[in-house]
């Protein structure tokens, strides 16, 4: 027993001391992070004719879509709600945890390598390489969010102060994203295979999350992959509270952010460990 408490502890201090150091981080390169956030926009859409609407049409675009087609179109229904809309919202709320998700690590995945010439010139710490993905991609999320805001206030389905749970959901997603991707980033310098093989596995990870399709439909010796996979359940998390308002199972959200802590944990340590031979590997 006090082996397990010593740990607890060991673990709590590195928690507190990488939560201690990523906000220390931000609070000194802020004017950094956020200039490197307004270029990243200003860049993406310098020669697009439509500019930052973009951001509009394509949540808005995805959230008619989704509509339109499997509530009308196909008339699905989601299995014990026969509200019209059920199915819609169902796969809107899964899809936009889901875009998130895959932006952060996908960006995050090549972050060092696309910054090599910043990281060899400039010094600073490489924590807030992340922490500009994050923030860049939640921009992105807010206003898909926003749109489905307005979605579900149209027909009548908004949750009311429910909406209080987002708080710990969106800690969940956030913190997942950020310590998946921040390992994921510092390994693929030294094995450009992991960037390569990203889209491969995030094509199965699709898959092996119910988004498109209900749980209920999987064989029960399968749905043991659901229960052990962070994403399915933070993606559930959300659809429950915009379809029941309420999140179902607490437990395993607090579960992820336990796993979201110690991942962090393991990328501080693997980034401290190999950051020169990161550099001369870039």
């Amino acid at each position: 027993m006090w082996r397990i408490n010593a740990t607890y502890l060991f673990l709590s201090r590195l928690e507190l001391d990488l939560v201690t150091a990523m906000i220390a981080s931000l609070l000194n390169y802020r004017s950094f992070v956020f200039g490197s956030v307004r270029r990243e926009f200003e860049i993406k859409y310098k020669h697009s004719a439509l500019g930052p609407l973009l951001l509009l049409i394509q949540p808005l675009t995805s959230v008619l879509i989704f509509t339109v087609v499997f509530s009308s179109v196909m008339r699905a229904r989601l299995p014990g709600n026969p509200s019209t809309f059920a199915y819609s919202i169902y796969i809107c709320a899964g899809f936009l945890v889901w875009s998130y998700f895959t932006e952060v690590i996908t960006r995050c995945s090549g972050m060092f390598l696309e910054n090599a010439a910043l990281i060899k010139k400039i010094a600073f710490p490489k924590s807030v390489l992340p922490v500009i993905v994050v923030i860049s991609s939640f921009l992105n999320f807010f206003l898909m969010f926003a749109f489905f805001f307005v979605f579900l206030l149209i027909i009548g389905e908004l949750p009311g102060v429910q909406l209080l749970a987002l708080v710990p959901l969106l800690i969940a997603l956030c913190a997942f994203s950020l310590s998946t991707g921040l390992i994921l980033g510092t390994l693929n310098v030294f094995f450009r295979d992991i960037g390569q093989m990203l889209p491969i596995v995030l094509q199965f990870w699709f898959w092996l999350t119910p988004i498109v399709y209900p749980i209920s439909i999987l064989p029960e010796r399968l749905r043991w992959v659901v229960a052990y996979n962070p994403v399915a359940i933070i993606v559930q998390a959300y659809q429950s509270l915009f379809l029941e308002g309420a999140v179902a199972n607490w437990s395993s959200v607090f579960a992820v952010i336990a796993l979201s802590a110690a991942l962090l944990i393991i990328a501080r340590l693997l980034v401290q460990r190999t950051m020169s031979d990161l550099v001369d590997e870039l």
